[in-house]
């Protein structure tokens, strides 16, 4: 079995009956974020963008189970995972099943919740319409805005926002796009022009 990780281990179940949630964890940087938190013991909820990519999800949970199986000489619980699409780009839909999966898996608690998802669409500066730049502050910084909002009621005490950007809009290209910017720009507050 090829693992997220190289050499990966269960390690200290310091999270182990903790909820959390991890946008964008069906590849990537989300997904060896959800690997590592399932590696503490905690049950994950690991969004995707469509139908099709719900089969990394169950890749992850075959990973963590084989993980639990094989590299687990404390014998600890395996922690569950589970997937849901929310799509970015419709705000509503995506809080909405997030919220549903929340209290069907999670019996409406979270612990932890990790924004890792992004919309990048690299294209020249002419080519940008008012489309585009709709599209990416909607998927970078109105999304997860209101998937903040639509959990403050899921949120037990203690519980952790994890928001990630990345250095995209710090960074001068000849054509980067605005989805890095447009999320980093939110979430740092600043106007890079």
């Amino acid at each position: 079995m090829k693992y997220t990780l190289p050499n990966p281990s269960v390690q200290e179940q310091d999270l182990a009956g903790k909820f959390a949630i991890v946008t964008g964890a069906s590849r990537g940087l989300g997904r060896g974020i959800a690997f590592h938190l399932a590696s503490r013991g905690s049950n994950v909820l690991a969004t995707c963008s469509s139908e099709t990519s719900l089969k990394n999800v169950v890749s992850l949970q075959e990973e963590i189970r084989l993980l639990y199986q094989e590299r687990n000489p404390q014998n600890h619980a395996t922690p569950r995972i589970f997937g849901v699409v929310a799509p970015l780009t419709e705000p509503s839909k995506c809080c909405d099943n997030i919220v549903a999966a929340v209290k069907e898996h999670f019996s409406g608690a979270v612990n932890i919740l990790v924004q890792n998802a992004a919309l990048q669409e690299t294209m020249p500066i002419e080519a940008i319409d008012e489309g585009h730049v709709r599209r990416m502050l909607t998927g970078n910084i109105s999304t997860a805005v209101q998937l903040i909002q639509a959990l403050l009621p899921h949120f037990v005490p203690d519980s952790r926002i994890v928001n990630i950007s990345s250095e995209g809009a710090r960074q001068s290209q000849p054509a980067p796009g605005l989805g890095g910017c447009s999320g980093d720009a939110g979430w740092h507050g600043e106007d890079n022009r």
